[in-house]
């Protein structure tokens, strides 16, 4: 009988030291970045679980929120490793990591969490749990741009003076040239000033002689106001006598003559003009003003 106990004792403790060497084998680790943390800046927790296998060997099925003091959760994220070892052995890691934020200066803890897993293969669930860690929590550090010296400032303070008299100088010079190159440029003649205006009339209007037609009145008799300090719709006879006085070529009066005529027409019967007698009458009175020069 004792024989028997004995042989069954000894097939039990065979059976229980079987399941042992099948039993899930995970381990747990936890840690801070950094263990002095400035008040602006963020204390980086890990949670980092790992074990032989693949990564499908445990399914994690909750991991508590870590309870914290004088720090304030503001993110987690998570990742995974598989990797193979010099010795062949397969590895896979899975870490958790939580972004704190410090509340005030002074010590901060972060309690210990729990991870509850299971073994995929004997379906065997299991918990571990962490131990709890402190953070001091320090002087805040001057952010990126701040404090600037006062070296520094000096510095643009005296950049801007410098572009400030700089622009005066440039704006000063230029306006000085400018008076400079208008003092000494010669005063265009009443036929130079004229003759500019007809030009443009000629580039404006090419393509409608009609309205350029209206124009080129309108300049001749102004021209003749200017010269002569006429009444502006005076008519050519009184012109022919005067220009007569200034010995004006003879062909002259003829061509003004007709230009005249046409103006009549144009304005009191709406006589159409032709884009040739447009140019013609633009020559002409380039030619009177031309031969005022001379005078």
């Amino acid at each position: 009988m004792k024989t028997l106990v004995f042989i069954l004792l000894l097939l039990a403790s065979a059976a229980l030291h079987a399941a042992d060497s099948t039993a899930s084998k995970i381990t747990l680790h936890t840690y801070l970045e950094q263990n002095d943390v400035p008040q602006n800046r963020e204390a980086v927790y890990h949670v980092e679980l790992s074990w032989e296998g693949d990564l499908q060997r445990y399914h994690i099925s909750q991991i508590s929120t870590p309870v914290l003091t004088n720090l304030t959760l503001r993110g987690s994220g998570s990742a995974n490793r598989f990797f193979t070892d010099e010795q062949g052995k397969s590895h896979s890691l899975k870490r958790i990591t939580y972004y704190l934020k410090p509340v005030e200066m002074g010590m901060a803890y972060i309690d210990g969490i729990t991870v509850q897993y299971e073994d995929t293969k004997t379906q065997q669930k299991e918990s571990l749990s962490a131990q709890r860690l402190g953070v001091k929590i320090i002087e805040a550090v001057p952010e990126a741009g701040a404090g600037v010296s006062a070296g520094v400032i000096l510095f643009y303070i005296l950049l801007v003076v410098f572009l400030a008299v700089f622009a005066y100088s440039l704006w000063k010079y230029f306006k000085i040239r400018n008076e400079e190159q208008e003092e000494t440029a010669p005063e265009l003649s009443l036929e130079e000033r004229f003759l500019e205006e007809l030009n443009l009339l000629k580039k404006d209007n090419g393509n409608n002689p009609e309205d350029g037609f209206h124009q080129l009145m309108q300049l001749t008799r102004r021209y003749f106001s200017d010269k002569f300090e006429l009444n502006p719709a005076a008519g050519f006879n009184e012109i022919k006598k005067l220009l007569e006085d200034k010995n004006a070529p003879a062909d002259l009066f003829t061509k003004l003559e007709r230009l005249y005529r046409q103006g009549e027409l144009s304005q009191f019967a709406g006589a159409s003009i032709s884009d040739g007698d447009f140019h013609l009458f633009t020559d002409t009175v380039e030619l009177l003003l031309q031969s005022g020069k001379e005078d």
